[in-house]
């Protein structure tokens, strides 16, 4: 096992080290009795030579030590290199697999602090209380996310666990999240620029969460958290949809009222045109991919997911047309640096304003065809919002990407 960076000689000393042991060993063949020959002498120190530098190649060869790591022992094919991130329940490292040297994110998971947090809820299928915890919750998490296979989706390679955690080998995204908030501010900052996303990239940045938007939707997925912090971006600047924590998958068919059997397996099939079609009838239906619980960050939930019922009854929506919401809501931000509902003083106050589903799109930052394609997102009716397919066969949006400024 290599030494810790702390106890590694420098190249240099290493090397003063072994020019002071050649020395000695010279001189030690220049006292020696019987004395050797001048050619025997060189041949032995270039022996020496040769030896001390292919351990030093060696040793120059071996991979940068990891860090001290509690959690080393749980990972025994990775190397932890540092930390990413940190959150209530896990943290993120970064890490070589040891196995070809790739590098991943590792998410550690505590499971006795998952366990601890506790939800009741009513069970559909027998009527009883169901006391769930929130390790069932990252367990459903992680067999939803394993079936994804998308350019658009973060991958997760690899679980490992032991009796204490739960950890998740996922692809790398480099550059993190696409925009940080500072809550001081109140304002959102890109990783690439600082400040708002350019618009060119912004364009692309919606064109690719349209695609990957699709992808899930035609498997029957809703999202349900999209927001700047859960976009991130992988070293080519290409973004990955990350944390499924709250996402929904839809059982059986979506076929609508007039009783069609559509299977998620047979939407995922459709190409072209007839995707296209499917998308837009599943995420502006009023009978289709319903839901009524309200999951997510308050910020980007849409008009109808605040929406007052009457009483004794649940507010039903579409939970892929409030994906479409969230994602107007993270192009806002990209441009803007903003959210569109801006309301401090109070939850309430910010439900109200999104009942209200009136949007600022004066911001100078925003050009004619931005606006055109921030309104249709955030059209207050769910039934007028723009789909996944309206976004990807856009040829504005399909223009401006090209044009990183």
């Amino acid at each position: 096992m290599p030494l810790p960076a702390t106890h590694r000689p420098s190249r240099s000393a290493r090397f003063k080290a072994w020019a002071t042991s050649a020395r000695a060993s010279v001189q030690a063949d220049t006292s020696a009795a019987p004395r050797k020959s001048k050619a025997d002498r060189l041949r032995s120190w270039a022996a020496s030579l040769g030896a001390n530098l292919h351990r030093l190649s060696l040793h120059e060869s071996a991979p940068p030590p990891a860090y001290d790591d509690p959690d080393a022992d749980a990972l025994p094919d990775y190397a932890l290199r540092g930390p990413l991130g940190r959150g209530a329940f896990a943290r993120v490292v970064r890490a070589t697999r040891i196995a070809d040297g790739g590098e991943v994110a590792v998410k550690i998971l505590d499971k006795a602090a998952l366990r601890r947090k506790r939800t009741m809820a009513r069970d559909p299928a027998t009527g009883r209380p169901k006391v769930t915890t929130a390790l069932d919750a990252v367990a459903g998490e992680v067999a939803l996310a394993r079936t994804l296979d998308h350019r658009r989706v973060l991958r997760v390679l690899d679980v490992v666990e032991d009796d204490a955690r739960l950890c998740l080998v996922l692809e790398l995204c480099a550059r993190g999240p696409v925009m940080a908030y500072d809550p001081e501010a109140a304002r959102h900052a890109c990783a690439v620029s600082g400040g708002a996303v350019a618009r060119g990239r912004a364009a692309r940045y919606v064109l690719e969460l349209a695609d990957g938007l699709a992808y899930l939707h035609a498997r029957h997925v809703a999202h349900r958290d999209l927001k700047p912090a859960n976009v991130l971006l992988r070293g080519d600047d290409s973004v990955a949809i990350a944390d499924f924590g709250v996402a929904h998958r839809f059982a059986g068919g979506l076929g609508g009222s007039e009783g069609a059997t559509d299977s998620a397996a047979a939407d995922a099939a459709l190409e072209g045109a007839a995707k296209l079609a499917r998308l837009r009838r599943l995420e502006r239906a009023a009978s289709l991919a319903q839901i009524s619980g309200t999951e997510g960050t308050y910020a980007y939930w849409a008009p109808e997911m605040v929406a007052t019922a009457a009483a004794g009854e649940k507010v039903h929506f579409n939970a892929f047309a409030c994906d479409a919401w969230a994602l107007g809501c993270c192009y806002y931000n990209f441009r803007t640096r903003r959210n569109p509902f801006d309301v401090a003083d109070s939850v309430e106050g910010l439900f109200d304003a999104i009942r209200a589903g009136v949007v600022d799109l004066s911001d100078a930052a925003l050009g004619a065809e931005e606006r055109r394609v921030l309104a249709a997102l955030l059209a207050r009716d769910a039934a007028a919002r723009a789909t996944m397919a309206d976004l990807l066969e856009d040829p504005w949006l399909r223009a401006a990407q090209r044009d990183d400024t």
